[in-house]
């Protein structure tokens, strides 16, 4: 497969984590990402496996090396106003999900990040499937940004996003439409509601 790589400040999102923690409620990392990947499939529906229902396959490389693949249902989310009640239902039904073979999801995630993994490229493909997403570490990193029209050094929280796809089935041009969409849900997220 054709890969494309993008690169997400998280700041946003983490802060939104933070906040939530500090209310007593444990949301994972990767809920804030299937939330992002359903905005990016509504935007770019084809990186969907056309034969599979409205999914997501989510596979967690461990620091140990092991990995659990788990599958998530979207359907219901969409009908929910907010994505802070998305993200809520998500992270609901991820850590409610059973470990899971490859297959009956419409997009497979390769959430490799938590095992240390900067970047993995190209991300398999499942079979019958268009694309498959890949997360890498989030890592700390100085970066100039520009506050208040002056350009200034910051720490950002970085990761690599990366999509794999079969050119037959998604052009390059879709498939950077797809992450560019997915990068701008979560680096704008919404601030926490108070």
């Amino acid at each position: 497969p054709t890969t494309s790589i993008f690169e997400c400040d998280l700041g946003r999102v983490l802060a939104h984590r933070k906040h939530q923690r500090l209310r007593g409620d444990e949301i994972l990392l990767t809920s804030y990402y299937l939330v992002a990947c359903t905005e990016a499939i509504n935007a770019v529906p084809e990186v969907c496996a056309t034969d599979a229902d409205a999914s997501l396959g989510i596979t967690f490389g461990t620091t140990g090396g092991d990995s659990t693949t788990a599958i998530v249902d979207t359907t219901a989310d969409t009908a929910l106003a907010s994505l802070d009640s998305r993200l809520r239902e998500l992270d609901r039904k991820l850590r409610a999900a059973d470990d899971t073979a490859h297959g009956d999801a419409a997009l497979w995630i390769h959430h490799y990040g938590a095992s240390g993994s900067l970047l993995a490229v190209p991300t398999p493909l499942a079979g019958g499937h268009s694309a498959s997403l890949g997360v890498g570490a989030v890592r700390r990193q100085v970066v100039v940004r520009a506050v208040d029209g002056v350009e200034a050094p910051r720490v950002a929280a970085l990761c690599y996003l990366s999509l794999s796809f079969d050119l037959d089935r998604v052009t390059l041009d879709r498939a950077n439409r797809f992450l560019g969409q997915l990068v701008r849900v979560l680096e704008q997220w919404p601030d926490a509601p108070s």
